[in-house]
């Protein structure tokens, strides 16, 4: 499988699996909702904030489940950077799916599960 990564200084301790977003000179978090501009999906679990994260940003992702998704879903995030079913209900301004669950219907927290790339704004 081909993807392409960059790397960025986490801000904070990030676990692998989570959805990104820049947030301060060369640095990023997972502090991300719908209304945050995701960047990609952490690669790995950078304990360190001196030490560089590998962040992929297209292709199939693996990413953290946090709630239940029908395959075929968009995928928005939480403010832990865990995958939760995209709805633009109730927000103002721009809002932001990081991608489209591929697969089965994600049913329990804490199932790892494979989203296209694409960030879709409504």
């Amino acid at each position: 499988m081909s993807y392409n990564t960059i790397s960025l200084r986490p801000a904070n301790t990030i676990p692998a699996n989570r959805i990104v977003r820049l947030s301060a000179a060369n640095t990023c978090d997972y502090g991300v909702t719908a209304t945050n501009f995701p960047i990609g999906v952490s690669l790995d679990t950078v304990l360190d904030t001196t030490c560089a994260l590998p962040i992929q940003i297209d292709g199939i992702a693996r990413i953290y489940f946090n709630d239940s998704v029908a395959a075929g879903a968009l995928v928005t995030t939480n403010t832990l950077g865990m995958a939760v079913p995209f709805s633009a209900a109730g927000l103002t301004g721009t809002a932001y799916a990081v991608g489209i669950l591929l697969g089965a219907k994600v049913n329990a927290t804490g199932t790892i599960a494979e989203v296209l790339l694409r960030t879709i704004t409504r």
